[in-house]
């Protein structure tokens, strides 16, 4: 049953009483009183009131608590068992949770696993993922109490490690066919499996086949655990849809076979299946590494020197940052007009400038990948879909617009050009007859002109910018250890990574707000409250 932790009632025998006075000085300045008075209160506890539909039986554990104790465990790093000892014995963070006046702190050693489990059978149900409206919801607290706004937003991507086990194409074949053998067991004990399949329901087998082959005899053992697990599918039929394990190896024959015969390694697609322990994770080669796994982006607000990640999302790690941008422009419906988002050169792409201008958003990249282009076409002068007149102002003697290729096309007199300044830079080409053409796309054109752009001051204050991005990417993954996440799966995965996110968020709040009040202290020379 659902109900709202609206009250903290104050008990004589609370947990801080016999606290010295020094004590409760020193707490009072501690991170636990910024979290409990700038974080906890603003937990919308009744967002999460779906999970809990019944209207009878025991009430839940008070929802801000449990989220704040997400929080804070990833802030420090705890494993569930450690945030459990410290919410029953640490005087901070319960000061932090509201709990000092608890006689029993409502928590047990599965209060934050059962809660995960009700988030992601929510999201599985629903499509709606709660943690992270609540996550964003108190970003935009935290950028509205530090002033910060969405006039410069900074956007970078990171990829993120499967915790799954990199395996090869035989031990991928030979795990699919090991699982849904040993499901087949467990269904028809009265129809044994044939003989020649037994031999994978027997786990020194395994051994054998995978590990002590010699690099000879791989490729014929593959070819003959594909065959064997096409016969195994045939023989389970349609009574196993409902199986798991024949999902992935359907999956699997559909991902390295065609035909009946085992595809070429360089012909299976990066979305086909890693590993059975990990079904959404993708493989992606970047940067000349070789990831499986997840990619995870975020969008930071940047202000005065601090920055807060109003947006996140993880896929698997095909989706492109093209893809990303698109993805966060779509979602900037609320963006101030003019406002910059500034990304690296992986972001951009003619349909995602165009779409962004749309939205009055300027969106920056601080280097454009890809050929460049030539910089002097920006200096034609166009009316329209025509080229009316070369840089040195020069007239066509004849012009068109070619709408299928979005190609524009201009001829000029050869003599003209043979004379101009800009002759062996500008893209002309001399023909025979003594004429010059010029011939380009929109996109090279548009590509010309943000190339202009990057060498202005303007843009080379943004790459400063956006050089900041990359120390949130940093402390993800060293501080928050995001490739070593404990969970497989792309939505407990998301799950984890958003509350990353929230605690990222957290530390730069309390930061921010400690420095601040000790400047004001150190001015004022008044000691200021929390």
């Amino acid at each position: 049953m659902f109900r709202e932790n609206r009250t903290q009632q104050a008990y004589i025998f609370e947990r801080g009483a016999n606290l010295t006075e020094r004590e409760r000085r020193y707490l009072g300045k501690s991170w636990a009183e910024d979290f409990a008075a700038n974080i906890f209160p603003h937990i919308n506890e009744q967002r999460f009131a779906p999970l809990y539909n019944s209207e009878n039986g025991r009430p839940n554990t008070p929802i801000n608590v449990m989220v704040g104790a997400l929080i804070i465990k990833e802030m420090f790093g705890y494993t569930d068992d450690e945030m459990m000892d410290h919410m029953l014995f640490n005087i901070q963070v319960q000061h932090a949770l509201r709990l000092t006046s608890e006689i029993e702190i409502p928590f047990s050693d599965r209060t934050l696993s059962r809660f995960r489990e009700a988030l992601l059978k929510h999201e599985a149900e629903t499509g709606q993922d709660l943690l992270k409206e609540e996550v964003l919801a108190l970003s935009l607290f935290a950028k509205d109490l530090l002033g910060v706004g969405d006039r410069v937003r900074r956007m970078d991507s990171i990829m993120i490690s499967s915790r799954c086990k990199k395996i090869g194409r035989l031990e991928l074949v030979y795990t699919c066919v090991e699982a849904l053998a040993a499901e087949y067991v467990k269904r028809n004990g009265a129809l044994p499996l044939p003989e020649w399949l037994m031999k994978y329901t027997q786990k020194s087998n395994k051994n054998a086949t995978i590990y002590r082959a010699k690099p000879e005899e791989v490729g014929a053992r593959l070819e003959s655990a594909v065959a064997d697990a096409i016969a195994l599918k045939a023989l389970c039929g349609d009574g196993f849809g409902d199986c798991p394990a024949y999902s992935l190896l359907s999956r699997m024959l559909d991902d390295q076979t065609e035909g009946g015969k085992l595809k070429d390694g360089k012909d299976v697609e990066p979305t086909s299946l890693q590993n059975p322990s990990d079904p959404d994770a993708t493989f992606r080669r970047k940067a000349g590494k070789k990831h499986t796994g997840y990619v995870g982006n975020i969008v930071e607000s940047c202000g005065d020197g601090v920055g807060v990640i109003t947006d996140y999302d993880l896929q698997p790690n095909t989706h492109s940052d093209q893809e990303f941008a698109k993805d966060v422009i779509s979602r900037s419906d609320g963006a101030e007009v003019g406002s910059a988002l500034i990304c690296d050169g992986a972001y951009g792409s003619e349909d995602n400038f165009d779409e962004a201008a749309e939205k009055s958003i300027n969106l920056v990249p601080t280097c454009l990948t890809g050929k460049p282009a030539n910089v002097t076409l920006v200096d034609f002068h166009i009316d329209g879909d025509l080229i009316i007149g070369c840089p040195y102002g020069h007239a066509p003697t004849a012009a068109s617009y070619d709408e299928e290729t979005r190609t524009l096309e201009a001829t000029f007199d050869g003599t003209v050009c043979a004379g101009c300044p800009l002759f062996g830079t500008c893209p002309a080409k001399q023909r025979k007859d003594g004429s010059a053409t010029v011939s380009f796309t929109d996109t090279s054109y548009n590509r010309s002109l943000y190339e202009r752009q990057l060498g202005t001051e303007e843009y080379k204050e943004y790459a400063r910018k956006r050089n900041g991005v990359e120390g949130v990417m940093s402390i993800l993954r060293r501080k928050y250890c995001v490739d070593a996440m404990p969970v497989f799966g792309q939505k407990k995965s998301g799950l984890l990574f958003g509350i990353k996110v929230a605690a990222v968020n957290a530390v730069t709040l309390i930061k921010n707000l400690q420095t601040k009040r000790k400047e004001k202290e150190k001015s004022t020379g008044e000691v200021c409250p929390a």
